[in-house]
């Protein structure tokens, strides 16, 4: 059997995708002209690659181990997977084991759940895209859902009110609008994924980005308005700002752009990034922030030619940014395994005795007197941003107190660059950190008398809630088996979606972090998101559908 280079291609290309690595993914199929192979539309199951891998080392053991007469026969090389050396009998009852251990773990995994499983009355089920669902995203003024995909479309579904009627996902087929960005006629559709998309603050206007660099302003009834061409490459995020007078996008080409959207025009590029621009988001009006693969992060202005300030302190590429509802601190993400809180004004960010002069939360009453004395590696910040209180891992650090802490520990930035200064480092995950959350609670935020949250999701399947004022990490959400994709917090604070490539939607109480409800769906997810009554969540599918999870059912 002879395998061809397109369908090698293509398995990397898919396995790229469901192990989480999306930019590499994305680059790789750009490359390898993956999409215009005779075998681009293949459909492949999950784990395609690792699948073949696996059957093909089996057939490779069971050979070896066998006399061209049938009998059996004792090799004793170990195994090596580029040279055609035998493999050991323990090398097979280790993959058999393996394949018992995740079909154990799957049966453990449905009979935890099988109580907080949603019924089936409870999901509207929206069929139509041809390709995976990369990112939905809920109108804030009304209950209109976009939908961006792999198959060159965004969507919108009119999500109705209550469970009356005809059955919900047919009513939404009716009035869907499709948002095409390909002109009809043309058979080409190679590298228009939608990627990422935005709705403007009083849900008017949706933009969204694709794959070949486009981006695109439509109104909320599908009708397109402006159409971006600047960026040389793909586009991995765009944001509006709050006045929804510029757009701000980041791509592949390094380069973020700030739009006009009233003129469709470039107002101003900003090329400071080495590799390709990941994320962006505004702080204000004028003010934004852009993340790299080159490990930086940049705080930008409009109208200036160099950054406000830079900060790096990242070990690997930076994932995600976001901004406190207070726009007091920058969240990061990075492949590193950490999240970072950066602060513009040291003398406005969190120091060692939690924001307020008063002892930190983390210190416990049988801590050493010496635990808590001011000297060479304290933590005491200033306002010109000299020694700045942040959160290390102790092997990097020389300076880290002896101070006990049950998930972090605190050193001094004594390091002369100055842009060295994140205030807090989360350093639990154990693999990459791929998103960010901010909760909408603390100063700032519509639920002010509530403590802000940071949630951080990892490819090592768990999902850790960080108090920010404590600096303590309060939970630690373990049910999901797969990397977890996408962490999405309710309006009122109280709830927590996750999905991720074990195909579960879990919710989660927010005060005790117990799950509350899950709903298993027909591939992995992409994207989760609650709409602006805090009564529906949606979710994009690997298996091109979107689901719509009723709470009040």
């Amino acid at each position: 059997m002879a395998v061809s280079s397109s369908e090698v291609n293509l398995l990397v290309y898919r396995y790229l995708q469901e192990s989480g690595f999306t930019h590499s993914a994305f680059t790789f199929g750009y490359e390898s002209l993956v999409h215009k192979s005779s075998v681009a539309n293949a459909d492949l199951p999950p784990g395609a690659l690792i699948s073949i891998l696996q059957k093909g080392l089996q057939y490779i053991e069971i050979e070896a181990h066998l006399n061209e007469d049938g009998s059996e026969r004792t090799i004793p090389e170990p195994f090596a997977l580029l040279t055609p050396q035998a493999i050991r009998d323990r090398r097979l009852n280790a993959i058999r084991d393996y394949n018992r251990g995740e079909e154990q773990l799957a049966k453990d995994a449905e009979d935890r759940l099988s109580g907080k499983l949603v019924g089936e009355d409870s999901v509207t089920s929206l069929k139509g895209h041809t390709s995976e669902v990369f990112i939905c995203s809920w109108n804030p003024t009304t209950d209109l859902l976009a939908s961006g995909s792999k198959d060159s479309t965004a969507r919108l579904w009119q999500i109705p009110h209550g469970r009356s009627g005809p059955p919900a996902s047919e009513m939404c087929m009716k009035t869907t609008q499709i948002l095409k960005h390909v002109r009809d006629g043309t058979k080409v559709k190679e590298h228009k994924d939608v990627t990422t998309l935005d709705w403007n603050s009083d849900g008017t206007l949706l933009a969204t980005g694709t794959f070949d660099g486009q981006a695109r302003i439509w109104t909320k009834d599908g009708e397109l308005k402006s159409t971006l061409t600047k960026h040389a490459g793909p586009i991995f995020s765009l944001k509006w700002n709050k006045s929804s007078n510029y757009l701000l996008s980041g791509s592949v080409d390094k380069t973020a752009i700030v739009w006009d959207a009233r003129e469709g025009t470039v107002k101003q590029q900003f090329e400071f990034h080495k590799q390709p621009t990941l994320d962006v988001d505004w702080r204000d009006e004028t003010v934004f922030a852009t993340c790299s693969s080159d490990k930086m992060i940049h705080v930008c202005e409009l109208g200036l030619d160099e950054p406000k300030e830079t900060f790096q302190g990242h070990q690997d590429e930076v994932n995600a940014i976001k901004w406190d509802p207070s726009k007091r601190f920058l969240a990061s993400c990075s492949d590193d395994g950490t999240a970072k809180l950066w602060s513009i004004n040291a003398s406005n960010g969190l120091n060692s005795n939690g924001g307020d002069g008063s002892q930190n939360a983390n210190s416990s009453d049988d801590n050493n007197n010496s635990d808590n004395k001011t000297d060479e590696g304290a933590t005491k910040t200033d306002g010109d941003g000299g020694d700045t209180a942040m959160v290390v891992d102790s092997e990097e650090s020389t300076t880290t107190s002896s101070i006990k802490r049950s998930t972090i520990s605190i050193t001094s930035n004594k390091s002369q660059d100055p842009r060295n200064k994140w205030v807090h480092s989360f350093d639990d995950h154990t693999k990459e950190v791929y998103t960010i959350r901010w909760s909408p609670c603390g100063q700032g935020s519509a639920n002010p008398n509530k403590n802000l949250l940071l949630a951080s999701a990892s490819f090592d399947s768990d999902i850790m809630l960080w108090d920010v004022e404590s600096m303590k990490r309060v939970h630690w959400l373990k049910e999901h088996t797969n990397p977890v994709y996408s962490v999405s917090f309710s309006p009122d604070g109280n709830y927590l979606a996750s999905g991720a490539f074990d195909k579960c939607l879990h919710i989660w109480s927010v005060k005790d972090g117990s799950l509350i409800k899950t709903y298993r769906g027909p591939g992995g997810i992409f994207d989760v998101c609650w709409n602006a009554a805090g009564d529906k969540v949606a979710a994009g599918f690997s298996d091109n559908s979107v689901a719509v999870v009723d709470l009040r059912v």
